[in-house]
């Protein structure tokens, strides 16, 4: 499956998840607010500029710069995930993830896996 060949429709998700306990959510609501707003500054900065973030990921990640140039044009390498990428990539990955028993049948996908409530709606 690759985003770049349409597999995940025209506006594929995330390359990139992020978990959390929902106990940590819970306990620390307003400290996972804050993370989740400087998560979504920095996409935005992405966005805006994806080419100035290449030598910033590569020395983050210790690839070199033009294995992460590659990288990005095949893949969003952000973490805003729509309710309809959520569904797309629950309806592929998280099916098969059943099939192969990584998963358990009994999980539903957004009371149980998916939590975007703390997503910034705009953009």
């Amino acid at each position: 499956m690759q985003a770049a060949r349409g597999d995940m429709g025209p506006n594929p998700p995330p390359a990139t998840l992020m978990a959390s306990r929902r106990e940590f959510i819970e306990k620390r609501n307003e400290l996972a607010k804050r993370f989740m707003r400087a998560i979504f500054d920095a996409n935005d900065e992405y966005a805006k500029a994806p080419e100035k973030m290449t030598p910033l990921i590569a020395e983050w990640s210790g690839q070199d710069e033009n294995i992460v140039k590659q990288a990005q044009e095949r893949m969003n390498p952000t973490t805003r995930l729509t309710h309809a990428q959520a569904e797309r990539w629950w309806g592929s990955i998280g099916k098969a993830m059943i099939e192969r028993g990584e998963l358990s049948p009994k999980l539903r996908p957004f009371s149980d896996l998916f939590d975007l409530s703390l997503q910034p709606l705009s953009t």
